[in-house]
């Protein structure tokens, strides 16, 4: 229903007043005429804009009389209430106002409270307002009526048929010490496992501290075989076997081998073997420990050729050709054609490596070899082809490799159209795709020969 502005006159005073069209129950209003036929304008005390009602429920009110259930809940001087049933959950000030004459609030202060029967669970701030043989359990966030079962609130173990009442600080819980039940420690719990829990239940439970079963912080008692080990994630805690390969957070955790234990408190549990993992070279059987940096985890490697590498000394040839691209790097045995990132990566010093790619090739510099520009050539220059990724030691001699007539000697670079190619002399008969291919500067296209 769309709402209207009407300027309305009230005594000294004009006022806008927003009322729907109908004038139905609910609407705004500051006399009767602007409410519907059999609906009248209800006025608080202090105010002159006031609410249509026809007194059902969920209508505005000031007394009892003005509700067809003659149960106003809430009106004062300057506001007007709502008509209410009195039937359970309801909002009431008093107990005429419920239909059970129970009118139960959590904190003896509040001026508002809810139509209770008095059953386990509902709100009190004292025991009438429970229902008979239950109590009136109350803390920080206000009072609960309770049979003492499980689950139900408690202070002490009096409040609970099993005498055991699990307090946190957020109030109690009345347990038995099965799984899932609340628990303020161990010796709460029949296994004797009490951790903590992120659901909206209790904010602790007890667990049966089996293997990978949540656990809380570096404490081995959650833990049924005692080793409570962090998470890879770093995130949380789990309770672990203690087996090769299994977490751990401190060196007892290891049923076998040791325990690769990170700075940032969680490892696993290493035999040293090659690929295991590790935090140092004593923890390998090759005495080589690829870690990034003392305290991170690594795998123990063989140091031979193509193994992973961070750093020379991870090699057998003291050779690791690291590639900041892939933040790691292989070891090199750094023989000619061998991969390399630098020079000091090859026998012979010289690394044909182009920015922007992984790796590179160890040459001498000789004539045909590898190189990347014209530093890593001892013979020549280098002829680099950027379509192939890679070039070649050249001095421009007839048949040698070339990219562009400058290449050689001739000063023809023949390509065929491709991105290298091999010099020639560009003599009548010579393959050509373009006149510089030709010492005549003619190059027939229909043969494809110089003439």
């Amino acid at each position: 229903m769309t709402q209207t502005g009407t300027l309305r006159e009230h005594g000294s005073g004009v006022a806008w007043l927003l009322c729907r069209d109908d004038g139905r129950s609910g609407s705004v209003c500051n006399d009767s005429q602007d409410c519907a036929t059999d609906v009248s304008c209800l006025l608080p005390a202090t105010t002159f804009v006031g609410g249509c009602s026809d007194g059902s429920m969920g209508a505005p009110c000031i007394g009892a009389a003005d509700c067809g259930s003659q149960i106003c809940v809430g009106s004062t001087a300057d506001a007007l209430g709502k008509c209410s049933d009195g039937a359970l959950g309801s909002a009431c000030r008093d107990d005429a106002e419920c239909q059970g004459r129970n009118c139960a609030r959590s904190y003896a202060s509040a001026t508002e409270g809810t139509c209770s029967d008095g059953s386990a669970g509902k709100p009190c701030f004292n025991v009438d307002e429970c229902a008979e043989g239950l109590s009136c359990v109350t803390n920080s966030s206000g009072g609960r009526c309770s049979s003492g079962a499980v689950g139900e609130p408690c202070l002490q173990g009096a409040d609970c048929v099993s005498e055991m009442c699990a307090v946190t600080s957020f109030g109690g819980t009345c347990t038995e010490g099965e799984l899932g039940e609340a628990c303020s420690d161990g010796t709460q719990c029949k296994l004797g496992h009490c951790v903590r829990s992120y659901s909206s239940g209790p904010s602790n439970v007890c667990a049966d501290g089996a293997v990978g079963s949540r656990c809380d912080n570096m404490e081995d008692v959650d833990c049924a075989e005692g080793r409570c080990a962090q998470d890879s994630a770093g995130a949380g805690w789990s309770c672990s076997a203690g087996g090769i390969g299994d977490r751990c957070s401190a060196p007892e955790h290891c049923v076998s081998g040791e325990c690769a234990l990170q700075s940032s408190g969680g490892g696993n549990c290493t035999d040293g073997a090659l690929e295991s993992v590790c935090v140092g070279d004593a923890q390998c059987d090759s005495m080589r420990c690829t870690s990034r940096s003392e305290g991170v985890q690594g795998r123990c490697t063989s140091g031979s050729d193509d193994s992973l590498c961070y750093v020379d000394g991870h090699c057998t040839s003291a050779r690791c050709a690291f590639s900041s691209g892939n933040g790691s790097g292989l070891c090199t045995s750094g023989e000619l054609k061998a991969r390399c990132t630098e020079n000091p990566d090859c026998k012979s010093m010289l690394c044909a490596f182009v920015s922007g790619n992984s790796f590179g090739q160890c040459t001498d510099g000789k004539l045909k070899s590898a190189c990347a520009d014209s530093m890593d050539c001892v013979e020549g220059t280098c002829a680099y082809s950027t379509g192939l990724g890679r070039g070649e030691c050249t001095d421009g001699a007839i048949g040698a490799f070339c990219v562009s007539p400058q290449h050689c000697a001739s000063m023809h670079c023949y390509t065929g159209g491709n991105s290298a190619g091999v010099c020639q002399v560009g003599k009548t008969g010579d393959p050509c795709s373009r006149t510089q291919d030709c010492a005549s500067a003619i190059c027939d296209a229909s043969s494809g020969q110089c003439t």
